[in-house]
Formats: C-alpha cells, structure tokens, sequence
C-alpha cells in the first residue's frame, strides 16, 4: 500500500490534543528539537502538526498507539516516501487553494521529470527530495529570508550536494560551479548587491523540474531575461549554425557557471576577444568582428571627444542642455549598439551607428561653434579695448595741447 493510501487526511486544524509535541518536548534534547524547529515554519504556522506529515494518532497516550503503522505513521521517509509524503498535500489542488490559491501543484509531476526524480526512480538513494532542499521542519516560504530557497541561500543549498566532492564524484560533474557563480556578474549582482532579480540556480536550472540545461539550445534558458539578444540571436547566422550544427551558444562566448560582466575587448580578434576562438584570420566572422570592434572603438572616442570640448566649454560658460541631452543620446545608442553584436551583421549595428555618430558630432559642434562664438566676442572686445584706449590716449594729448595754447 502506498504512502498516500496509508496515511491520514489533514484536518487543517490544530489538534485538540497532541501527544507528539508533548512528549517530544519532555524527552528533551534531540528528541525535542524537531519541536523546537517547527515553531514559526510554514506547516505549524498553519496549524500543521507532526501528525500532518507523519501520521499516526496524536491523540493516543501510549506511544505505541501514537505511532502506529496502522494509523499511517511513517518516523523517518526516505526515497520516493519523501515525495509521495509531501505529495498528498501539495499535489492536491482542492486541499492547497485553502492556504495559497496561486501554489502550483504539479511540483511532484516537475520533480519526477528532473535529473533528481530520474536517478530517485532508478534507486539511486543520494539524489535531492523535496526536505534536501527545502527543509524537514525548518520548512519556510521560499519568500521568507530563513528559507532554503530563499534567493540568496540557493546557491549554498544546492552547493550542499554539488559542491561536495566526495558525494560528486561518482556522477563525474564538476564541483566548482556554486564558486563560478559566486564571482560571475550574476552572484556578484545578487550576492553583494542584493538584486533579488538576478538569476541563481533554480532560475536557470528550474526548481522542481531540475535538470542539466540540455536543451536544443541554452538561448532558450538565458532568453527569459534576454529576450532581445536571443532574437538577434536566432536570425543571425550563429542562430542558424546553432540551428544546422549545434554550435554556437550563448555559453560558448559568455560562458556557463562563471558568466563576467560583458566588456567591449570581447569584441573582435585582439586579445581576449572571443571570436577569435573560432573564426580564423581573413573569413568573414574575423571581418565582420574586426570591422564591429573599430566601428566601436570609433564611437568612443568620439563621445570621449565631445565630452572633453562640452566640459571645456561649459568652464567657459556654456549652457550645455541641449548638447548634453545629444551626448547622452549617443551613450544610449552605444548600449543599444553592443546588444545589436548579437545580429553579428554589420548593417544592423551600422543603422545605429551612424546615428549615434550624428549625436556625437552635434554636441561637439555645438562647444565648437560656442568657442568660435566666443573668440569672436573676445576679438571685438580687445578691439573695443584698443580703440578707447587710443580715443583716451588722443584725447589727453589734446588736453595737454589745449594747455599749452593757454599759457602766456
């Protein structure tokens, strides 16, 4: 009979009586800390008790009739229990619409498609159930800063298994990927500055569905945050090699586990850039990567140009609004440009370019005319200087004349 079968419904309500708690709690010491542990967890905060997981009858004084087998009681689940135990509740969706109408409840169906329900029903007992992650009596919302999966515990939860060596090693996977993850631009996000939305690794891995992302492409999984450069993507010819010959991917450039913050020495076939690890000098990837990169290195310099002649001439007094809003135009237009890499065609990031060459050349045209404006204000100036200090140099020659004539 299975576990389902077994034990007993759940009232949903606290018990009147509940023996499991009360005796626990006098034995004290271990047996006393699964009580301990439950106080404020999701299951006992909705009035959930030991008998909701375990079975048995709380309600019997003898702890032989307490936990009894016939009463559904199970101490300890292991393997497939775990899942069914958690099951018959969270996979019930007239029960669960009671505590949270928006739960999913397909997370057992999800679990036995993963990686882990895979191996679980081929007997391999070392792979995670639902409390490896989640907790046995410490269970919390995954909202809930104190949960196993909260984002910022994934990945030390995950890493419990995965980055164990001696509990790997017979899988052959690498165990460095919880500490790649930690220094990519991903963890650092997430990690250090605390950016709840930056990916972990159920985000890319799925939650109960977890599996190795082997898809047809790994553009699928980073599409969910990168929509726009995975269209490029797709229409590009790396989308159709990707299509004809299962190379390239997203993490053939970037990376998997140790994704870095994008930089523009990707770009081209200089040192440390990433197309040349596959185009060879002279083909027309190495062309177009080569063109890409000085096009780019173009545009900064001419924003770098602007920027230096508009503050020069803003110290000189120039108001500098509408040249700025061009500046900061052509900035914008280069972010767009660097997503845009990902069509690998020069004529979609050229449409943007000579846009955001336009901006550029106006702001610098604008602190050019201004100083051309302001030497012509400064000759007229020295000009006018000039002339009333002759007029004022005429003027008392004549004076002294004039005194000269009245003297006898």
């Amino acid at each position: 009979m299975s576990l389902c079968a077994t034990l007993l419904p759940i009232s949903g309500r606290a018990e009147q009586v509940d023996n499991c708690v009360k005796c626990h709690t006098e034995m004290g010491d271990e047996l006393a800390k699964p009580v301990e542990e439950m106080k404020g967890d999701a299951h006992n905060s909705r009035a959930i008790s030991c008998a909701g997981c375990h079975g048995g009858n709380p309600s019997a004084a003898q702890a032989e009739q307490a936990m009894s087998p016939a009463k559904g009681f199970i101490a300890r689940p292991v393997g497939k229990d775990r899942i069914l135990m958690c099951a018959r509740c969270h996979s019930d969706p007239q029960f669960m619409k009671k505590y949270n109408p928006t739960l999913r409840v397909d997370q057992a169906d999800l679990y036995w498609t993963s990686v882990h329900g895979k191996r679980l029903m081929e007997g391999d007992s070392k792979v995670a159930t639902c409390a490896n992650c989640h907790g046995y009596h410490t269970v919390y919302a995954p909202t809930d800063s104190r949960s196993n999966v909260y984002p910022t515990h994934v990945h030390e939860t995950c890493g419990k298994c995965h980055s164990n060596s001696e509990y790997m090693k017979q899988y052959g996977i690498p165990i460095n990927q919880v500490e790649e993850f930690k220094h990519s631009v991903h963890g650092v996000k997430l990690l250090e500055k605390g950016d709840l939305a930056s990916p972990t690794c159920n985000d890319c891995h799925g939650n109960h569905g977890a599996t190795p992302p082997g898809i047809k492409s790994l553009a699928y999984v980073c599409s969910k945050c990168h929509p726009i450069q995975q269209e490029l993507f797709t229409a590009s010819p790396h989308g159709r090699a990707l299509e004809q010959y299962g190379k390239p991917s997203c993490d053939d450039c970037h990376h998997r586990h140790k994704i870095v913050h994008p930089t523009d020495d990707m770009i081209g076939v200089g040192e440390g850039a990433v197309c040349a690890t596959c185009h060879s000098e002279g083909d027309n990837g190495w062309q177009v990567a080569q063109a890409m990169r000085t096009k780019i290195d173009g545009l900064k310099e001419d924003i770098a140009a602007a920027d230096n002649q508009l503050t020069h001439a803003e110290d000189n007094g120039m108001p500098s609004v509408d040249a700025r809003y061009d500046l900061s135009q052509a900035e914008s237009l280069l972010v767009q440009i660097r997503t845009l890499i990902h069509s690998f065609s020069l004529s979609v990031v050229d449409s943007r370019l000579t846009e955001a060459d336009g901006k550029a050349r106006s702001a610098r045209d604008a602190a050019r005319k201004f100083f051309d404006e302001l030497v012509k204000r400064k000759t007229g100036l020295w000009i006018t200087w000039v002339f009333i200090v002759l007029f004022s140099i005429g003027i008392l020659i004549k004076i002294q004349e004039l005194k000269k004539k009245d003297k006898p």
